[in-house]
């Protein structure tokens, strides 16, 4: 068996990858997230992390700083 090396642009984002990607294509009203507490649509999720990176934002937060 070998092991697969996964090499990522250094200013890859993984969002677009796994949620973007789903609402670009159609699939937004689809669940994202299933557990006990509720469903998340790719919808929701792609509101929520752009709410997220808005409040980053206000913050002044740039890449690399820790929260």
């Amino acid at each position: 068996m070998t092991t697969a090396i996964v090499q990522f642009a250094e200013n890859f984002n993984v969002a677009t990858s796994f949620i973007d990607l789903h609402v670009d294509e159609g699939r937004d009203d689809r669940v994202a997230i299933n557990a006990a507490a509720g469903t998340v649509t790719y919808t929701d999720l792609a509101r929520n992390v752009n709410r997220c990176d808005g409040s980053f934002r206000a913050m002044s937060l740039a890449q690399g700083d820790q929260v």
